[in-house]
């Protein structure tokens, strides 16, 4: 079997994620989402059938994706003259 080659997408910067959604940006599995929220004490929601992530519990238990999410919005904001993202509360 052969292995393709992922590249990391850009993750917007927005205040719930859905899991399917981030699981596919970060090019994993949902199931190896689950496990990871799990792992890190991440809190989820369950809203009818998706469950999402808000971006304070991915900023404060998941700083390899929340710095990814932030060098996004950084690389966004400097072509829009913005600043990196300080804090969200």
């Amino acid at each position: 079997m052969r292995l393709r080659s992922w590249k990391p997408q850009p993750v917007p910067l927005k205040p719930l994620y859905v899991a399917s959604e981030l699981a596919k940006t970060l090019g994993i599995s949902v199931h190896v989402l689950q496990k990871l929220l799990e792992s890190q004490g991440v809190v989820v929601y369950r809203v009818g059938p998706l469950t999402v992530i808000p971006l304070s519990e991915i900023r404060d238990k998941l700083p390899p994706v929340w710095d990814a999410i932030d060098a996004a919005y950084e690389k966004l904001g400097s072509s829009n003259g913005s600043n990196k993202v300080d804090s969200l509360e």
